[in-house]
Order: structure tokens, then C-alpha cells, then sequence
């Protein structure tokens, strides 16, 4: 242990080579450099004690000698070399404390809880020279085990265990803090002692000086130690201007006598730099770069930014700020390390012009990367390329390049290819080559596109090697092809439909781009090296322009001719980082041979500010960037450069639909780079070409609702001095339906059921069964009834005359006979609760019979449609094993046979199945803990296979009931939504929640010529509490919501988004699904029947969780309301 008093410093006891502890002391004359030794210290020898220096005099106290720990306290006066012993410490901090002086008194804190212990020490203890007394201050709000602690002014700093956190204690309101960032460097070991030397708080770490710099509140790592070795048990003076390091180990001596001097002050070198290449950018977003220099190279240094009149603030390391405005614009940079400084100031011209979300795909379309593309005449076509999850996709599109309107064309009609080159040449449009993702991967293909039709031609293949990421460019009508594996260059004559073999390249079989100019082509490779060769097609020769051009090694960036410059964008570097993918481009011009900085991409849902392996095209002269892939994320974007572009950019895009029923909200999230300077831009939206009230550029969200049918433009307009940018989508108003109260069934007191069986025979429906839902867990019916639409009226027909009731079975129908097969009687826990017997209900005779039982298992709401003379049933619930089948069932023969089912249990006891176009569709969610390949399948009976997934989990929510008319199939729960069966697209149509009601339950349906009969059951206590009977008239569609005979705009906007609950029945907890790739912050409430809130917390996320503990077993609401729109969304859910 070492104090320094004045210029002299004293080193106290330790231990010696042999492990001898001693209680030597010494004194060192700073001036002479001399050592004498003193009086022996009295007590018993140690290591590791504390000590301070206060008025002349230095005070030495606890440490430990091996297992043995002290807490006396001595002082010792240099003057008369002689020591006292003071007040024991009464704490309970043992060793690697923080010890230091303010104002006259000592302090101690942090360190070891006990002796030998190795939990931290929360205390906080001063002591009084004058009183010789202690006095215990409030405990620290957060502990450290090896802390150190420097005094300025008024304010201790402390560093950490670790060399790597900050804590700070403030004498004068008597507060902690832990706010400061991490320390400067990495490994620093662990603090050995701090000072304050020239003002500057100074930490010496096991290895290295740190230094705190308290504008940016950050700790800057200074030099080594002495040797660059970790040092231990060394002990430290602190004078004026230097500090001693004394004695200690190193690794490769246990003990030394060394003595070595810290000198505080600037001995590094930092040249401040800022990189402005020709002092010209293109793009308000384009960063300008710290490239100051550093020597040596292990200094580290803190950076202050301006622009314009903004501070940045201070950043460590190779910062970078953008000036979010064109024009001339001063920048300064000013570089320390507390002791070193260097500053710049400097203007920088920012040309305008921008990349601009221009539209994305619709939501049924996958985000892609390596998709073609290509365009002519203000039309570009484009497709293919890979999704998410890497599968090869064959969507094609018309896109206008004008109205930003797209169309889905055919698919493409062979099989699938990515990588392949698309080109437009001379009225025609071709790809060629391409992988098909079967060995041997590469190939010949060639074919045409035909935009008249949206058809394809598959055209004899192209002679030599195959190929995949081939470049190819176009020359007086002649395609010029080369590249994608192969260093063999090919011309095809349009005219003649001949292909020639020219001169080959003479070292690379790929480049990343080739392009044709002043007539000749050039092969452009950006990774790697990167190079450009010159291909002259007069001498059919190839010759090197440019070796090693590129400022980095980029792959998958996207490469225009402008002009005579080559203009490459984004692209990724090597890793697997968000920071290997690229958000800057760069010109090189072919005539002058130099590089310069171009536009940035800015950022846009779908895709990042920062994407690879996009699609370029150039069409009209004006340049576009489509999709592309940032991380695993994949892109819907559709990207055009704006020379005249705002520095930010209007980008609104559609969240979670884009066709809806009319009165849904289409909700639109802002995913501009910045959200609008109120005082420089105004951003307005127009809907069919009318201006809608100015939109607040720093709403998150924004939504419209469409009153009428059909499709509707909105173009959100952004203006400002010198500037203005659009973003355009087309949302499609879909008709809805009339919702007309029929008859009520006649139910009595047992009008409060759910899950009740029904079917259709000929022109009557039938609907009955079900359970008791206040107490859904003990009770279900056998009771049945006949209804007429044709008088409205219900009649009494045979119960089931089953042994036990009957609730959620299959339910399907013949033209002569309804059945029912497997089903509940009313309870979950038992096994006994589920059966598997099938009956047959005969209307002309009012007779129940039993038949052949489903094989397996019973369920709960299993799913049942009707193809021919064949029923398909199965899914649905079992908590024991789910079996998850789908059965045949044979109505002429009365049996039941496997349909090979291949997608494994379902689990949920809503899954869906229904019948189109000679085919059967089935599928489940996840909800009810879902099943391992949650989605819609088609089953094919010709061929008796079951399809690959056709629509994706989330299209499913739990729909208990399907319905058929044309192309469509509709989805019945608490609201309606339908399937585009063509499209497979799912689009939201309204609610079924009526007016006054907040929430209802799906009880059961059945269709007649094209209208549906369905009960709901209300469960708002109050006079609507009970089951009621609706007619869903599907043959008369409603265009205008005005028209609408049940429901308004504001209640059909209630389940524009669902509330999934999994699983439910629950007993411990539930997952609350409130969105399906939002954040979306709001209050969720657990309601009884009673009305009485149970639960009730404000929640933020996609899925949030719900604890059930206390919660009785019964039937509740959760209901989720969103702060921002005020829509409230509820589920039904029961506790076992």
C-alpha cells in the first residue's frame, strides 16, 4: 500500500517473495528520488488495506493477512515518524474497496461483504479526523466488488469490477449514478487505483491508464503499464504531476523492486479528417466520414461533430453524420483525449437527389431478392427470384411506371428459375440461363415474354456452356451474352434468331454487370478486385480499363450506365452483420477514369436503407431499385432516384392489408427516413385524386376507411422549397353483406350455447345441441330444430338420442340426410368427455340412426365438408393426444377411410375445411398450441395427394365455419373475412359484433342458395345476453356503406384486427396475439360475466402474455383496446 503527503511518498507492509508478510515502511523523496526507512508499522502485518493523506497526515487501515481480516485503523505522522491507533471501522467492507478524501474526512465504499466473502458490499462509511469517529452514509443503490475512486470538485467517479462502468457519487445533493457509458476498450482488467492528476480523473487498470473525459461522460484508454503486461499487487503514489508505480507482479515475476514513472499529458499524435471526396455528395443521406489519423494506433479518441448549427455530439471511433439538406454545408470536427486536440472545419456541397419509395407489391406478394426485371416505354415487368425462406418464386408483374399501378400477370409457366438475366431488346424481352435448383443447377433456358398476353415462349435453348448470373447487354438488336460461369461471349441476332460465338473473355467467367456504351460493351466486376474490361465489337477483342477501381469488396450491388459513368449501389460486404450490408453508391467514369460519391437509398418498409442482391432497372432514363435482402429480411419495395427529391421522403406503406371490406380502416405505418421538419415540408394525402386534410409527418400511423366499392388510389405528396415526392398505392374497397335478425330459435332458458352442431338438407337448415356456456365445462343438449327461411319459422325436431349430449362435432349433409360425427358432451379433462360415434339424421322421417364411428379418437370442432358422395372430416381438439387426421367418409357404403393426411395433429379446435373446383381444402392455426405445419392445404381426389401449404398460418384465425360462392370462401367467427381463392389472398369484410353489442361467440351456421344462417351468442351482461339468429345474405352484395342494414363504420372497425388467444381452454397462462407483425401498445383486460375486471394492464408488442394464477375456471372476455385508433378487439376465453 503507498499515500503521498506533499512531495514525499510512503509505502506500507505487503508481502515478499516467499510469502512473507512484513511491516516495513519507507519514504520517498519525489525530488531526490531517494528512499529512507521509517518506523514500523504496529499493528499486524497486511496487504490490501485502505489509506488516505489528510492534513499532513496519512492513515492506514483494515486489509487481511491471508484468512485473517482486520478493521483497526492506525495514523501515522511523517513529521514525528510515529503512529497512533484511531477508531476500529465498523463496516462491513473487507478488501478491493474505493477509498478517498473530501473536504477533510475519509470514505469508504464498495469491496467484499465479509472476510472471505464473495458478494459486494452495499455500504457507504465517512470518517472524521477531528472527532476521530465514524459516520455511516446511505447505501450505495448499486454495488461493485474491486472499485477505485477519483475526487473532482464535487463529484467521486468510480470504475468498476470489470474496467468497464461508471459510477459517480455527487457530494453536494448526495445522489449515485450510473448513467456514464461503458469505459473505453475491452480486457482492461480490473481497477487498481484512481487519482485526479491536472484536473483530469485518471483509473490505472491492471494493464491500462484510463482517463475520464466528462463532456461525453466516457472514459478514453490511455497507454499501457510500463511493460504491457497485467500487473497485480503494485502499489501507487500520486504526485502533482506524475505517479509512481511500485514494486508488484507482472507474470513473469512474482515480485519486482521496480519503480516506474506515469507522466499525464499528450503523448499521441491525432490528425483530424473528414472524407469529402471532390467535395461533392449526391443525396442528403450520404455520410460523411471521420477519417482523421492516430499515432500510435491503440490511442483512443473522442470526436465532436456540427453541422450546420446541430451539434452531433461526441462519438468514439470511425463516426458518421449525414446533413439531411442539399447546398453548401459547414462541418466541423473537433478530436481529443482529454489531453491531445486536432480540429477541422470545412463546407461540403451536397448535391440533390434521392432514392424514393415510389409503391411495394401487394401484401400477398413475398419480398425477394435476385428477381428480374426490366422495362420500356414507362412499363417495367419484373418477378420470380427467391422469398424468405429461399423457395423460387414465379408471381410476375406489370408495374406503370407513371401511376405506380401494378398487375399480377399468369405466373411463369415453367419450372421455376432464379438467377437468370432478363432484358428488353429491340419490342422483345428475354431471359436466359438461370439455376432451377436441381443439379445440374445451370442452365440453357431461353425464353420470351409476351406483354401482351403475360404469356411465355419457350424458345430453343442458347448454344455453349450454361449458365446462372450471366450479364448480357443489347447493341443494334443483337443481345450480347457472356459471363454466369463461363468466359464464352455469344451475340443473338433478333432478326434472324441466330446466335454467333465471339471472342471469349480472356480471366473472368463473372462480372457483376455489362453494359453498352458509345458502342461498345464493358464488363463491370465490383467484388473482388473489382475491374472493368472493354469489349470493342468492331475488333471482337476484349482489353483491361480499370483494375482494382472499387473502394471495397461489395457483392449483390445493383449497376447503371448514367451517362458515361458507372453507377454502382449498396451491396454487401463479407459478414454476417447488419453492418456488411451497404447503404452508399459511388460513380466511376469511363471516360476520366475517376470515382465519386452518388446517392444513398433511403430507408422504406419491406426493405432497409441498407439491402443487396436487388433489381435495377433503367427505364425512360430514370433509374429504379426494386426488393433486395437485408439479413434474412427480404423486400417489397419499389425504389425510383428523384434528382429534384425532398430530403425526406413520404413513405406511408399499407399494414397488414390492402384489400378490406368497405368501413375497415386501411392503416398505413410511416417508415420515412425522417419524420417531416414541420417548418420545411408538408405532407398531404390525396384519395381518387381529392386532397384529405395534411397529414402530420410525425403520426406513426395513418388511417383511411373507403365508404364505397372498388379500387382506390391514395398518394401521399410531399412539398418543400425546391422539392417535391409522391408515394402511391391502390387499395381495393370490397363489397359487404347485410346482417338481418331472423327468428330466434327456441331455446327457452337454454338460449346461452355455443359450439352447436347445424346443417343444411335441400332448402332447410337444422341447428341444435351445443353447450351450456356459463358453464361450458359440465353441461352440453340433444335438443334439435328445423328452420325455414322461406316463413322464418323454427320447429321442434328428434333429439339425438345418443346416450350422452353433443357439442362441436362434424356436421355434414347429402342431399337426403345431415350427420354428425364425434363431438363433445360438455367437458375437457376426461378422456370420457370425447366420443367417436357418427349419426345420421333423416328429415323426411325425423330419425336419428347410428353409423360408423370416425376412426380414432373423438374430437372437439373438428372440420367437415362434402365433395360428391364423399364426406371429409377430422382435426379438431383432443388435449390428451391430438390425432389430427382427416377422414373419408362414404355415404352410399357408410365408411370411413384414411385421406393420408400428411400435416400432423392440429391441436386447435377451430380448423377449417371446405370444397372448390373438384377439390377439398383443409387447415389450421396455431392457436390451441396449433400443430408442427399450421396453413390451407388442398387435397386432390384424382390423385389422392394433399397439396404443399397454399395459404400461410396467419391467413387462418380460427374460423369455425366456411361458406362457398364463386371464387370465394368465407370465414365466419366474430367477424367475416374471405379467401380470394384464385389469389389465395385473405381479405377482412366486417364484423359480426352488432350494434350495442361489444362481443360475441360463432355458435354455428349453415348455407342455403348462396345465404347464410348463423347463431351468435352475446355475452354482454344485459338484455342481449343470449344466443341470436342472423341471415348473411351473400347473393346481395353492399357497396356503399350507408346501405348497410346492421353495422356502422366504427363497428366494423372492431375487428379489423383479431385477438388470438392460445391455448383455450387455458389453466396457467395464455399468449395474446395482438398483431401479426406490429408493435401495437394499448390496455388488455381479463372481464367475468359479471363484468367485473379482473386483469388489467397496459401492453406493448406483437405477442404478449397473460398470467391465469388466482383466476377461477369459468368463461371470461379479454378484450385489448389500442391507444392510437381506440379499437377495441376480444376473444372469448375459457379456464379449466
Amino acid at each position: 500500500m503507498a499515500e503521498t503527503s506533499g512531495h514525499k511518498g510512503y509505502l506500507f507492509c505487503g508481502f515478499i517473495a516467499g510469502g512473507f508478510y512484513i511491516n516495513d515502511v519507507w519514504e520517498y523523496d519525489e525530488l531526490t528520488s531517494q528512499w529512507t526507512q521509517k518506523d514500523t508499522f504496529p499493528g499486524p502485518s497486511r496487504r490490501e488495506a485502505f489509506t488516505w493523506s489528510i492534513n499532513g497526515k496519512i492513515y492506514l487501515g483494515c486489509g487481511n493477512q491471508g484468512a485473517n481480516c482486520y478493521r483497526d485503523l492506525w495514523q501515522y505522522d511523517p513529521a514525528t515518524d510515529s503512529w497512533l491507533q484511531r477508531t476500529d471501522f465498523p463496516g462491513n467492507n473487507w478488501n478491493q474497496y474505493a477509498a478517498f478524501t473530501y473536504n477533510g474526512k475519509g470514505y469508504v465504499v464498495f469491496g467484499y461483504a465479509s472476510c472471505g466473502s464473495s458478494s459486494a458490499s452495499s455500504q457507504f462509511w465517512e470518517y472524521d479526523p477531528q472527532t476521530d469517529s465514524w459516520n455511516q452514509l446511505a447505501d450505495v443503490p448499486f454495488v461493485s466488488i474491486v472499485s477505485r475512486g477519483a475526487v473532482l470538485g464535487n463529484k467521486v467517479y468510480f470504475l468498476d469490477t470489470s474496467g468497464a462502468w461508471t459510477y459517480s457519487y455527487d457530494f453536494s445533493s448526495q445522489t449515485w449514478s450510473n448513467s456514464w457509458p461503458n469505459a473505453a476498450g475491452s480486457g482492461t482488467g480490473a481497477p487498481v487505483f484512481s487519482t485526479t492528476i491536472q484536473g483530469v480523473v485518471h483509473c490505472f487498470t491492471e494493464n491500462f491508464v484510463k482517463y475520464a473525459h466528462l463532456p461525453s461522460t466516457s472514459w478514453l484508454r490511455g497507454t499501457y503499464l510500463h511493460n504491457s503486461l497485467f500487473h497485480s499487487e503494485t502499489a501507487f503514489m500520486a504526485f502533482a504531476d506524475s505517479v509512481k508505480i511500485i514494486g508488484g507482479g507482472t507474470g513473469l515475476s512474482a515480485f519486482t523492486q521496480d519503480v516506474w514513472t506515469y507522466y499525464p499529458g499528450c503523448a499521441s499524435t491525432i490528425t483530424a479528417a473528414i472524407t469529402a471526396p471532390d467535395t461533392s455528395f449526391v443525396g442528403a443521406r450520404n455520410p460523411l466520414l471521420n477519417s482523421s489519423s492516430i499515432a500510435p494506433t491503440t490511442s483512443q479518441f473522442l470526436y465532436h461533430w456540427r453541422v450546420d448549427t446541430a451539434d452531433w455530439g461526441w462519438f468514439s471511433g470511425d463516426t458518421a453524420v449525414v446533413a439531411f439538406r442539399y447546398g453548401t454545408v459547414p462541418v466541423s470536427m473537433v478530436a481529443t483525449n482529454g489531453y491531445c486536440y486536432d480540429s477541422i472545419a470545412t463546407g461540403v456541397h451536397i448535391a440533390q437527389g434521392m432514392w424514393s419509395g415510389k409503391t411495394t407489391l401487394p401484401l400477398e406478394a413475398k419480398g425477394r431478392n435476385f428477381a428480374v426485371g426490366a422495362g420500356n416505354a414507362g412499363v417495367a415487368y419484373f418477378g420470380l427470384g427467391n422469398d424468405e425462406d429461399n423457395n423460387l418464386l414465379r408471381d410476375f408483374w406489370r408495374y406503370d411506371c407513371n401511376s405506380q399501378r401494378l398487375e399480377r400477370l399468369p405466373d411463369f409457366p415453367f419450372s421455376p428459375v432464379h438467377y437468370g438475366k432478363f432484358i428488353f431488346a429491340a419490342g422483345h424481352y428475354y431471359l436466359l440461363g438461370g439455376d432451377t435448383n436441381v443439379a445440374p443447377w445451370k442452365t440453357n433456358l431461353f425464353y420470351e415474354f409476351l406483354p401482351a398476353t403475360g404469356g411465355w415462349n419457350r424458345l430453343p435453348d442458347f448454344p455453349g456452356p450454361a449458365r446462372a448470373f450471366a450479364a448480357a447487354s443489347v447493341i443494334n438488336d443483337q443481345v450480347y451474352l457472356c459471363f454466369g460461369g463461363a468466359a464464352e461471349l455469344y451475340r443473338y441476332d433478333i432478326p434472324s434468331s441466330t446466335w454467333t460465338a465471339l471472342a471469349s473473355h480472356p480471366t473472368l467467367t463473372f462480372a457483376d454487370a455489362m453494359v453498352d456504351f458509345q458502342g461498345d460493351l464493358y464488363s463491370i466486376q465490383v467484388s473482388g478486385t473489382g475491374s472493368i474490361w472493354k469489349y470493342d465489337v468492331s475488333l471482337d477483342s476484349w482489353g483491361l480499363l480499370s483494375g482494382n477501381f472499387t473502394p471495397d469488396n461489395r457483392a449483390g450491388a445493383v449497376i447503371f450506365l448514367d451517362g458515361s459513368k458507372i453507377w454502382v449501389v449498396n451491396g454487401k460486404v463479407s459478414g454476417t452483420s447488419p453492418l456488411s450490408y451497404l447503404n452508399t453508391g459511388y460513380y466511376f467514369d469511363l471516360l476520366t477514369g475517376l470515382r465519386s460519391p452518388a446517392a444513398s437509398l433511403f430507408s422504406s418498409t419491406g426493405t432497409t436503407n441498407t439491402t443487396a442482391f436487388a433489381t435495377g432497372m433503367k427505364i425512360d432514363g430514370r433509374f429504379y431499385y426494386c426488393f433486395g435482402q437485408f439479413l434474412s429480411s427480404k423486400s417489397t419495395a419499389i425504389c425510383r432516384y428523384e434528382q429534384l427529391a425532398c430530403t425526406t421522403l413520404p413513405y406511408y406503406v399499407p399494414v397488414e392489408i390492402d384489400e378490406a371490406g368497405i368501413g375497415v380502416p386501411h392503416v398505413f405505418s410511416n417508415y420515412s427516413f425522417l419524420q417531416l421538419p414541420e417548418d420545411t415540408s408538408q405532407l398531404s394525402l390525396l384519395v381518387d385524386g381529392q386532397s384529405v386534410t395534411p397529414v402530420n409527418g410525425f403520426e406513426t400511423t395513418l388511417e383511411h376507411t373507403f365508404r364505397q366499392c372498388g379500387e382506390h388510389q391514395l398518394r401521399f405528396i410531399v412539398t418543400g422549397s425546391g422539392c417535391a415526392d409522391t408515394a402511391t398505392y391502390y387499395q381495393t374497397a370490397h363489397p359487404i353483406y347485410n346482417v338481418e335478425s331472423r327468428a330466434e330459435m327456441p331455446l327457452g332458458q337454454y338460449n346461452i350455447r355455443h359450439t352447436m352442431n347445424a346443417f343444411s338438407i335441400g332448402n332447410t337448415g337444422y341447428m341444435g345441441m351445443g353447450n351450456k356456456y356459463v358453464d361450458i365445462l359440465v353441461e352440453a343438449y340433444k335438443d334439435w330444430y328445423a328452420y325455414d327461411p322461406a316463413s322464418d319459422t323454427w320447429s321442434v325436431r328428434a333429439s339425438l338420442p345418443a346416450a350422452d349430449d353433443r357439442t362441436g362435432s362434424a356436421c355434414f349433409a347429402n342431399n337426403n340426410y345431415g350427420f354428425i360425427s364425434s363431438g363433445n358432451k360438455g367437458c375437457f379433462g376426461s378422456m370420457s368427455c370425447y366420443f367417436n360415434e357418427t349419426w345420421k339424421y333423416d328429415p323426411a322421417l325425423d330419425v336419428w340412426t347410428q353409423q360408423s364411428p370416425i376412426p380414432g379418437i373423438g374430437r372437439y370442432e373438428l372440420c367437415a365438408t362434402v365433395l360428391g358422395d364423399t364426406a371429409y372430416a377430422g382435426l379438431g381438439y383432443y388435449p390428451f393426444n391430438n390425432p389430427g387426421q382427416i377422414d373419408k367418409y362414404s355415404f352410399s357404403s357408410d365408411t370411413w377411410t384414411s385421406s393420408g393426411w400428411p400435416y400432423g395433429k392440429s391441436g386447435s379446435a377451430t380448423p377449417i375445411a371446405f370444397t372448390w373446383n373438384g377439390k377439398v381444402y383443409a387447415g389450421y392455426n396455431v392457436l390451441m398450441d396449433g400443430g408442427p405445419y399450421p396453413g390451407l392445404y388442398a387435397y386432390d381426389p384424382a390423385t389422392g395427394e394433399w397439396s404443399d401449404e397454399l395459404l400461410e398460418w396467419d391467413g387462418l384465425r380460427g374460423e369455425p365455419f366456411s361458406a362457398v360462392v364463386g371464387n370465394d370462401a368465407f370465414l365466419f367467427r366474430e367477424y367475416i373475412r374471405k379467401i380470394d381463392l384464385q389469389r389465395m389472398k385473405v381479405i377482412p369484410l366486417q364484423t359480426l359484433v352488432m350494434p350495442g353489442d361489444t362481443s360475441v361467440d360463432f355458435s354455428a351456421g349453415f348455407t342455403i342458395n348462396n345465404q347464410v344462417f348463423f347463431s351468435t351468442l352475446t355475452y354482454d351482461q344485459g338484455p342481449r345476453f343470449g344466443n341470436h339468429f342472423y341471415r348473411y345474405d351473400i347473393g346481395q352484395p353492399v357497396c356503399d356503406l350507408d346501405s348497410l342494414i346492421m353495422g356502422t363504420p366504427v363497428v366494423v372497425a372492431k375487428q379489423t384486427y383479431s385477438l388470438e388467444v392460445q391455448p383455450n381452454p387455458a389453466h396457467e397462462r395464455v399468449l395474446v396475439t395482438l398483431s401479426k407483425d406490429r408493435n401495437r401498445s394499448g390496455l388488455l383486460e381479463l372481464v367475468d360475466l359479471q363484468g367485473r375486471t379482473l386483469r388489467s394492464n397496459r401492453v406493448q408488442g406483437i405477442n404478449i402474455a397473460m398470467q391465469l394464477a388466482g383466476v377461477q375456471p369459468g368463461v371470461y372476455t379479454l378484450s385489448f383496446t389500442e391507444e392510437q385508433t381506440a379499437v377495441r378487439s376480444v376473444a372469448k376465453l375459457v379456464v379449466e
